[in-house]
């Protein structure tokens, strides 16, 4: 075996399993569900989770990213977008609304925060936050 021939091995395989190539995440089509957690930490933290759908299989790497902020938001809504890698083109997948979830710890929970707005595509989502002191056991809101 020639040094080149682990390299066209390796490229013929890559190609045979269409390793997905860079892409760019896109947000998600919809939300369908999201809600939240406080920890009882010091400092508390914020648990968010968000639950939705893209319109094929093959994503990957979802995420709620968090708009960037240097202090607690203005208004008390602190807003999250829910992205997604889509598949690379060529690629066979399921077409037809696929399920698809997210979380974002955050390790600095603003008590000023009254909401959480999570963005998609299509629609968002708006979760009223209730304070840890009043919050159920599990600090979840809906």
């Amino acid at each position: 075996m020639t040094r080149k021939q682990p390299l066209i091995l390796s490229a013929m395989l890559a190609l045979f399993f269409n390793f997905p190539s860079v892409q760019a995440a896109e947000l998600i089509d919809r939300i369908d569900d999201a809600y939240y957690s406080i920890t009882q930490t010091n400092p508390p933290q914020l648990h968010v989770v968000a639950r939705g759908y893209v319109s094929s299989g093959g994503w990957g790497f979802p995420k709620l990213v968090p708009y960037l902020r240097q202090q607690p938001p203005a208004q008390g809504v602190l807003e999250f977008d829910f992205i997604a890698t889509p598949p690379s083109s060529g690629r066979m997948v399921i077409k037809g609304n696929t399920p698809i979830g997210a979380n974002n710890l955050l390790h600095d929970y603003y008590p000023s925060i009254q909401a959480i707005k999570i963005n998609s595509r299509t629609n968002s989502r708006l979760i009223k936050v209730i304070p840890p002191t009043i919050a159920d056991s599990y600090g979840s809101g809906r």
